[in-house]
Order: structure tokens, then C-alpha cells, then sequence
């Protein structure tokens, strides 16, 4: 009974809620396959209960950092073409910028650079 009631709410987003975004989750988009809805359904299909809540929270989580991931890239992207059109990167400006990338086991600690001048460690997760 559970189960399908999960099962066909989900369903109801995918049909008529997802649409109206006017995109695809994060994680479907950095990863290919499925999106965040699809995995739940499988989460839902594949497992008891009792363990949904916390493998969602996690698929959710993965979603974010996805999401984190495709972002920083757009700002590199935005770095890149600022580049080629003349104008001067972080380290010609002699400084650099360096943007936060969420620790996915936590808050926001480790630091990537935005462009190779920045001199930053990058402490592993965990």
C-alpha cells in the first residue's frame, strides 16, 4: 500500500510538476541516465521502507553536489570566454579568485580553484 502510494505520487511529478520546471535535475544532467525522480522510483521498487529516507537524503545530496559541479564548470566556461575576448584572467590582475566547492561528507571547507594560479589544497572527503 505504501509503496504505491509513493510510487504514484512520484509518477505525478514526473508527469505534470517536472514539466513545468523546464529542466532536468543535476544529477541526470552531470551524470546521464536517470534524474533524481527516476533513482527514487527505483529507491521505492528496490528497498524496504524503512531505508528510503535515508538513501533519498543521500541521492538528494549527490543531486546538490552535481549541481555544485555543473556550476563551477559554467564559471570556468564564463572565465574561459572572458579570456579569449581580451579581457584579463585572476592572475594577470595579480590575485586570484578561487570558489567554494561543497564537502559532500559536510559544509562548505574545501576550496577549488577557478584558475591554475591559485595555490590551494584541496583536502579529500572523509
Amino acid at each position: 500500500m505504501i509503496r504505491t502510494c509513493a510510487r504514484l505520487a512520484i509518477r505525478g511529478y514526473q508527469r505534470f510538476l517536472s514539466p513545468l520546471k523546464g529542466y532536468r535535475c543535476a544529477y541526470g544532467v552531470a551524470y546521464g541516465g536517470k534524474s533524481c525522480s527516476g533513482m527514487a522510483l527505483e529507491i521505492i521498487e528496490r528497498s524496504p521502507p524503512r531505508q528510503w529516507l535515508p538513501l533519498l537524503r543521500r541521492q538528494f545530496a549527490e543531486c546538490r553536489h552535481a549541481y555544485d559541479l555543473l556550476e563551477l564548470r559554467r564559471q570556468r566556461r564564463k572565465e574561459r570566454r572572458k579570456d579569449r575576448d581580451g579581457t584579463a584572467n585572476c592572475c594577470d590582475a595579480g590575485g586570484c579568485d578561487c570558489v567554494p566547492l561543497p564537502n559532500r561528507c559536510g559544509p562548505p571547507t574545501r576550496w577549488l580553484p577557478d584558475a591554475d594560479c591559485c595555490d590551494v589544497d584541496i583536502a579529500p572527503c572523509g
